[in-house]
């Protein structure tokens, strides 16, 4: 029986991140895929809505499907799924849904799961589930979602062996259903040494609102002396930033290729994140040879234990202050490369078994 993975893309227009840049890390999945499966490669299919499908652009390695171009409802976008994989469909063929985040993305896969034989369904769980524990309506709707839908989920992809147990911890998930691979980085043609930036500069990157410690962080950066501020990012929270480090450089959004000169910018980046899962920005600012500063997050530990000598961990603003201050003084460039061959080894061997449970 063949199987043909199919990545659902939902409203993507949504997303922090660019649609090319969503593609492109869909795309590092499916070369390992192919990679693993040989001459018995089928092109995935990406099932999207919420962006325009260019008809003359052509990928080698899937097939794009433009559900709608406009942001849609789950219960449309699951119909024209349907209708569109039922026609697709080979006799001795099944699918193999991914499904990006365990909201929406989940919901519809278990309804295509439903209705499409022999097929099977991985949710995606970026960030920390402890997160869906507070009140409101929306973490209840996802703690009820999902807590049903276990069941129904043939692999759990986690980001960090810390939180899979979290989130076993929290959920009934059988640890044979589980595998952890983070978010793939894209690494640069030429390793990134590390250099001495004499001006020491704080640097912020990613999205700018209330479950990334935004408060917390500007408290921090005003006990600093000497150093200058940078927040590469946009979200709900930026005016805040604006309006409490008004002599900060602010660069708005950035796109995936602008991340080279973001990092060549600071000198330490500060992740306030209470419950940082695998930070895809701390990982990228280690990989660019900026040390980090975060909070003791359980989806940090592995990295603070393993490369103490490039990320500390911090309980208290006074503590951040102290490690970010030690940081902005010179850095064996070693203890970068160590880092960087180890991701590369380690991100490989992820993706590696990831895909294994396609086949």
């Amino acid at each position: 029986m063949n199987c043909k993975p199919v990545f659902i893309l939902f409203n993507v227009n949504k997303d922090a991140n660019s649609f090319d840049e969503i593609l492109g890390r869909q795309l590092s999945y499916v070369k390992s895929y192919r990679d693993f499966v040989g001459v018995h490669f089928s092109k995935p299919l990406i099932l999207v809505s919420g962006a325009k499908i260019d008809p003359n652009k052509s990928i080698s390695l899937v097939e794009l499907v433009g559900i709608d171009y406009r942001p849609i409802n789950l219960f449309l976008f699951s119909l024209k799924a349907l209708r569109y994989l039922r026609r697709v469909k080979l006799q001795d063929e099944h699918f193999y849904l991914v499904a990006g985040t365990p909201l929406q993305p989940l919901v519809i896969g278990r309804f295509l799961k439903s209705k499409l034989r022999n097929s099977k369904l991985q949710v995606s769980i970026h960030n920390d589930l402890r997160s869906w524990q507070g009140g409101g309506i929306k973490n209840l709707v996802k703690r009820v979602n999902f807590r049903f839908s276990i069941h129904k989920i043939d692999l759990f992809r986690f980001v960090s062996a810390n939180q899979r147990e979290v989130a076993k911890d929290l959920y009934p998930i059988p640890e044979k259903k589980t595998v952890v691979c983070p978010i793939p980085l894209e690494f640069p043609s030429t390793p990134t040494s590390y250099s001495y930036r004499s001006q020491p500069s704080l640097g912020f990157v990613g999205r700018v609102h209330s479950d990334r410690g935004v408060r917390e962080w500007i408290e921090i950066a005003n006990m600093l002396k000497g150093f200058s501020y940078l927040v590469a990012g946009d979200g709900p929270l930026l005016e805040l930033f604006r309006r409490e480090l008004k002599d900060a450089t602010f660069k708005g959004r950035v796109l995936h290729k602008e991340i080279p000169e973001v990092y060549a910018s600071i000198s330490v980046l500060l992740s306030s994140a209470p419950l940082e899962s695998y930070g895809l920005a701390i990982r990228e600012a280690l990989l660019f040879g900026v040390p980090v500063v975060t909070r003791k997050t359980s989806g940090t530990r592995e990295l603070r234990e393993k490369f103490p000598e490039i990320i500390a961990g911090y309980d208290t603003a006074d503590e951040a202050a102290r490690a970010i201050a030690k940081f902005s003084g010179a850095i064996d460039a070693r203890f970068f490369e160590e880092y960087r061959v180890w991701l590369q080894a380690n991100q490989d061997k992820n993706l590696r078994e990831l895909v294994a449970h396609w086949v």
